[in-house]
């Protein structure tokens, strides 16, 4: 298992009566003890850190397994949820639905989101909406529109203002844009 995934971990307590946790406090003691004036001190420091890391990985290996177990699992679900927004964007999809897909509570469905992606269910499902409308708007002539409803995006109004949020264009001005920049 890769050691870096323990990027969370910021504090580890040392108990003297553990003895994996003894042997540890001693090789701190011990790197203490070193003397810059020794031949080779910069090596030896190296070495005695190395070796400190590696104990205080290996004491907490059982818990980074179950954090890698349990992240596993939720990439698996926010996988599940993304390909359902995939596939049915265009339909209005409620977050118990969403839920579904993943065999998920919808309080649970949230918090996966909000820890794989940073965002909320809603979030994600309305900047997925915005990129096919940009696609579609890049790449074809549909009326205005009618892309907003093909993206389930809803009334024109609402398309059009969120549209703006998301790429700082109307939906006409992103059009040409991006429909004109072959031709200069």
């Amino acid at each position: 298992m890769p050691i870096l995934t323990a990027s969370w971990l910021e504090m580890i307590a040392l108990y003297p009566d553990n003895p994996a946790q003894a042997e540890i406090i001693q090789l701190i003691r011990r790197t203490f003890q070193l003397s810059e004036n020794e031949f080779g001190y910069e090596i030896r420091i190296r070495e005695a850190l190395s070796e400190i890391w590696i104990q205080l990985f290996k004491i907490c290996a059982p818990v980074l397994q179950e954090k890698t177990i349990r992240e596993n699992g939720m990439t698996e679900k926010i996988k599940l949820m993304m390909i359902y927004i995939h596939e049915h964007y265009t339909e209005k999809i409620s977050i118990s639905k969403l839920a579904e897909a993943a065999f998920l509570s919808e309080r649970e469905c949230y918090r996966v989101f909000q820890s794989c992606l940073h965002m909320t269910p809603v979030e994600y499902m309305k900047n997925y909406r915005l990129q096919i409308a940009c696609q579609m708007l890049a790449n074809g002539q549909e009326p205005v529109t009618e892309i907003g409803y093909a993206c389930g995006l809803g009334n024109p109004s609402y398309f059009g203002k969120s549209f703006r949020v998301f790429t700082g264009y109307t939906p006409l001005e992103y059009r040409r844009k991006w429909q004109n920049r072959d031709k200069k």
